[in-house]
């Protein structure tokens, strides 16, 4: 296996946390230029406000401001195949069999955008499959400046808020992925310049 797709433990400790929490990372899950082939595809896609899920699916502001993107099929079966090439690695990385993907979101958080604290996996009569999610898994479309000069955007931290323990905070990088278990609680910050592209998605 290439190593820059093979998981890695990233081990956050604090005097709270009595075990690390495992988070795998894929760092060239995706190329540059596919990265931007996507984007491109997102810039002229149908855009609409993505909603939160809770007893049904409504728009909240003060919660989530972002757009989710509908792109032409053969861009999706293109991310379709990249997230596909990971699912091994994810399930021996976290030693857990996975079979099943929900399906790619493409979403795209402009200047002011964020989504407060949630976690992924929930039975919601509204979304049934949300109580099937085993991991999170997101690939950073374009990276964050704090990360690279040249990157796209400003802010934007996916945070990690894992049960007594010290946040974590993940600096978006173009074309790496990240997979962690759906029922951490998580939430991205405010992207305050440009406009931040990510692919989510969930395995099961």
């Amino acid at each position: 296996m290439d190593p820059a797709t093979r998981g890695l433990v990233i081990a956050f400790r604090s005097e709270k946390m009595s075990d690390a929490l495992r988070i795998f990372v894929a760092e060239r899950a995706m190329d540059d230029t596919t990265c931007r082939r996507v984007q491109a595809a997102m810039d002229v896609g149908i855009r609409e406000p993505s909603e939160v899920i809770e007893d049904e699916m409504t728009l909240v502001e003060d919660v989530r401001r972002a757009s989710h993107i509908e792109v032409p099929p053969a861009i999706f079966e293109l991310i379709d195949a990249h997230l596909d090439a990971q699912r091994e690695a994810v399930a021996e990385f976290f030693g857990h069999p996975l079979d099943g993907r929900e399906g790619v979101n493409l979403l795209r958080y402009e200047e002011g955008g964020f989504y407060k604290p949630h976690l992924d996996r929930a039975e919601l009569p509204a979304w049934p499959p949300a109580a099937h999610r085993v991991f999170t898994v997101i690939l950073f479309l374009e990276s964050a400046r704090e990360a690279e000069p040249s990157g796209g955007f400003s802010g934007g931290v996916l945070r990690l808020l894992p049960d007594d323990a010290d946040p974590i905070d993940i600096v978006p990088r173009r074309g790496v992925l990240v997979a962690f278990p759906a029922e951490t609680v998580h939430e991205v910050l405010t992207v305050t310049e440009g406009h931040r592209d990510t692919v989510v998605d969930w395995f099961s």
